[in-house]
């Protein structure tokens, strides 16, 4: 949205997104998936949270031992 049009729900929902991707960097994915729990209450169709979503439950919740923030997919 440009500059001002984001409605105070937005831009409260906007800083749960931000708080979880900052969680999901750093590796404290149980932080993260809260966020994004909080998040997808409000917006279920968004398709970056549902990504992270499924990342972490295809991990088991859990980085890898090596996580440094990045995702690298492993196939095409």
């Amino acid at each position: 949205a440009a500059k001002g049009d984001l409605t105070p729900e937005r831009l409260a929902q906007r800083g749960h997104f931000d708080t979880a991707l900052e969680h999901y960097r750093t590796g404290d994915w149980l932080a993260a998936h809260r966020e994004l729990e909080e998040f997808v209450t409000q917006d279920a169709t968004d398709g970056p949270a549902q990504i992270l979503l499924q990342r972490m439950k295809d991990q088991s919740g859990e980085p890898p031992s090596d996580w440094d923030g990045v995702w690298r997919f492993s196939q095409k």
